[in-house]
């Protein structure tokens, strides 16, 4: 796995991706620190080509970094991504992404594959 392998040299924790199925993804993320192992489960609510809803399951203690998370770096988040952490929902509006609002790309379908994550685009 190429994500977990970058996680680990570049970020030094243990990242482990289980695909469940085409709309569910479980996530697995072990610090090298002295930080217990975080869970999550995403999953594909909908996507359509001018907006991508994902949901994820998580501990209370997840969600907390979470919430904490996406204050802390709510300057840095591209517009077009909202983060609703008391919804445990993540929304993203491509065309209000500053960089693919030029290349006017319409999300058409995500998915989980077996070993890799599949999105297909298409230029409008």
């Amino acid at each position: 796995m190429e994500i977990s392998n970058l996680a680990s040299k570049r970020f030094r924790i243990t990242l482990t991706l289980r695909r469940v199925n085409e709309k569910l993804l479980e996530v697995s993320c072990k610090p090298k620190i002295f930080i217990p192992t975080v869970n999550m489960a995403f999953y594909i609510v909908a996507v359509r080509k001018d907006a991508t809803c994902l949901s994820y399951d998580c501990s209370t203690f997840a969600s907390t970094l979470i919430a904490g998370a996406a204050r802390l770096l709510k300057n840095k988040i591209p517009n077009g991504i909202e983060i609703k952490s008391k919804e445990k929902r993540i929304y993203i509006y491509p065309m209000q992404i500053d960089k693919r609002q030029k290349a006017h790309i319409a999300l058409n379908g995500l998915s989980f594959g077996v070993e890799e994550i599949s999105v297909a685009l298409s230029l409008i």
